[in-house]
Formats: C-alpha cells, sequence, structure tokens
C-alpha cells in the first residue's frame, strides 16, 4: 500500500524534479522530520566565494515577449523605468543591475522589469534575480493549489476560461502550512487564523497589494479580499530585523545551515512590488540580497528546487498562452496554466479582465 501511494503520488504529480516530489509525499504523510535531516545534510554547504560567470536573467538571452494586444492601436505611454542597480561584484558582467522591460498591459504602459544581480561580494557565486512590478495598473488575485490549501475556488489549481486572457504574470506563494504559524484568508474563507506581527500579502478589494505587519499596516476590516501570511517581516524600514524575531524557522533549520534557492516579495517606498529569487543561500544572504534592492518592507515566499517561480505570458488577450520565465534556474513555465500544488499569486490587465472572473 505504501509504495504504491508513494509511487502513484511521484508519477501523477509533476510539480517539481522527482526528489521534490518525494520530499512533499514524504511530508504529506507526517514524515517530514527525516526530510528535514536529509536536507539539513543536502544543502549546508556556504555558496562559494568564486564570482558567478553568468546572471539568471539576460534580457539578451532570454526572450520575453511583449504583453500588448495586437489589436491595440494606442500609443506606448510608458511608466518611469526604475533605476540601475550599481553591481557590487567587479568586473560586472554585460546587463549586470540593468533593468529591461518584460510586460506591458493593453495600452502600452511597461509594468515589470527583471535584472540579474550578484548582489554579495563576500558570496560572488550568488546571482539574484529581481523583478519590479508597477501595481497601479494592475489587479492582483491569490489562486489556491489543490494541495495547499486544496479544496474549491473561484481562484483554484490551474488559471483557466476567462482568467486566461488578461493574465499578466504570476509568481510562487508561501510554505506549507505546517512550516508556519500565521493564517490564510481569501474568497470570505478563513482556513487559518491570522496572527499579529506576521508579514502578510494582502490583495485589498481594488486589487491592490499591500505587503506589512498584520495588526500594524492592516487587518480583516473587510477591506481585502485575501490574507496570505508567510513568517514575519525579514526587513522593516528599509532595515534587516531577523533578530528582532528569534526562535523563527526561516526554513533554515538546524542553525542557519540550510543554502537554496528562496524566494520574496518586497514593497519599496514607491510602492512597486520587487519579486526576487536568490541562491544559493540562507536567510540571512537573502535579507542583504533585497537590502540591495532597496527593499522597505520584504516577506519570504517558497524555497528550495523550483518551487520558486516567475512568469510572464505569450499571446495577450488570447486563450492562447504560454508562460515566459524571467530566470533560468526556474522550471515549469506552464505550472499555473496546468495546476499546482501549491498558493500563487496573479496579476492581470484591468481592461482585458471582466468582472467576477476572479475573487
Amino acid at each position: 500500500m505504501v509504495t504504491w501511494s508513494y509511487g502513484s503520488y511521484v508519477i501523477t504529480n509533476n510539480d517539481g524534479d522527482f526528489l521534490q516530489r518525494s520530499a512533499t509525499w514524504a511530508r504529506n504523510h507526517r514524515l517530514g522530520m527525516f526530510v528535514d535531516r536529509i536536507e539539513e545534510w543536502r544543502y549546508s554547504e556556504p555558496p562559494s566565494t568564486d564570482p558567478a560567470d553568468k546572471l539568471g536573467f539576460n534580457a539578451t538571452e532570454i526572450t520575453v515577449e511583449s504583453t500588448v494586444p495586437p489589436t491595440s492601436t494606442l500609443p506606448p505611454e510608458l511608466s518611469v523605468e526604475p533605476e540601475n542597480i550599481t553591481p557590487v561584484v567587479t568586473p560586472a558582467l554585460a546587463n549586470e543591475g540593468v533593468w529591461a522591460p518584460i510586460a506591458e498591459i493593453s495600452d502600452g504602459s511597461v509594468v515589470a522589469w527583471a535584472t540579474s544581480i550578484r548582489p554579495l561580494a563576500d558570496h560572488a557565486s550568488v546571482v539574484a534575480t529581481f523583478v519590479t512590478i508597477d501595481q497601479e495598473n494592475l489587479v492582483a488575485g491569490l489562486f489556491n493549489g489543490y494541495e495547499m490549501p486544496g479544496g474549491d475556488w473561484v481562484n483554484g489549481e490551474r488559471l483557466e476560461g476567462e482568467q486566461v486572457p488578461p493574465v499578466l504574470a504570476t509568481f510562487n506563494g508561501g510554505f506549507r502550512f505546517e512550516h508556519y504559524k500565521g493564517g490564510y484568508f481569501t474568497e470570505g474563507k478563513m482556513l487559518r487564523e491570522l496572527r499579529d506581527g506576521e508579514a502578510t500579502f494582502a490583495i485589498g478589494n481594488d486589487g491592490k497589494v499591500l505587503l506589512g505587519e498584520y495588526g500594524r499596516d492592516m487587518t480583516n476590516d473587510g477591506s481585502w479580499k485575501s490574507l496570505r501570511q508567510n513568517l514575519p517581516l525579514m526587513i522593516d524600514g528599509g532595515e534587516d530585523i531577523l533578530d528582532k524575531n528569534p526562535g523563527v524557522n526561516w526554513g533554515e533549520d538546524y542553525h542557519d545551515k540550510i543554502y537554496v534557492l528562496r524566494s520574496a516579495v518586497c514593497q519599496q517606498k514607491s510602492g512597486a512590488l520587487l519579486y526576487a529569487i536568490v541562491g544559493e543561500v540562507d536567510v540571512r544572504l537573502l535579507v542583504r540580497s533585497l537590502l540591495v534592492a532597496g527593499c522597505e518592507r520584504a516577506m519570504q515566499l517558497d524555497i528550495n528546487g523550483n518551487y520558486p517561480r516567475f512568469m510572464t505570458y505569450t499571446n495577450p488577450g488570447t486563450a492562447n498562452r504560454s508562460g515566459i520565465l524571467v530566470d533560468s534556474r526556474m522550471e515549469t513555465p506552464e505550472r499555473y496554466l496546468d495546476k499546482s500544488t501549491k498558493d500563487y499569486f496573479a496579476f492581470f490587465d484591468p481592461s482585458l479582465l471582466k468582472p467576477g472572473v476572479i475573487k
């Protein structure tokens, strides 16, 4: 029975490589303690000091199509491009820290840019890819995986039907429920109680995102359609606050020894959102990398393997969409068009989004 359960799961679940699927099956069957010990051994080596010779995102190597529908007759009205990030490691690689546009809405306004950088001079092998999102002209939604949290939703395990043409970008959510103490509220349902002091990705009824600390920056007062928590804030007021939260398991397990690919989201002073994928790092190296990007507040999202992923999409305004990964270390660009075991976030062009299509 155990062999059948394990075999059927790793064959039918295509979210992650073989080792990730095996680890997920083990956690689903109360074997998480053994998985933690294996990961401690597997990911205990700190990143090298030797400089990486390539970046995760490179605008000359990764083709990111414009999201302007071919029927649009409106002239492009570009948003304000973010300032380039000064390289930390010298000599710099080609286009290191230089932002490239990766997504536009239907009037031609650029709403997302990406760049890669080696953010740590003392661990120059570490590569970070950042995506900054001007959310003023976008609508966001929290979508729900078939395992985490499970259940029936309007915003479900895949983008489907009328949700597909207007989608602009997607990225992964947070930890599995057993790995954090915070709450999860969406579509009017409280799956886990929200906790004061926890970092919270809050999506308002207007589809705009506020990243902050629950109980201080927002409460469940009826103005939020989704509230997704995931550990405390790592950065607040532009400063590292890890030491203000002792005893938190950031996925580092056993004294900061776990160095893996990590994702995070932060909010900048301008209100723009920044998604980051950084590896291979522990939580302290992650925070240092985010500070290089000018993060004002930051929360960690999912980590490990190919769970961190950010996609834009081809053929905007149509039902024939394909995912485009913004970092060469990411995998499964069709994940959120297929089905996802875990929750994720999506951003939509409001001019193409019909009322009631997302919650």
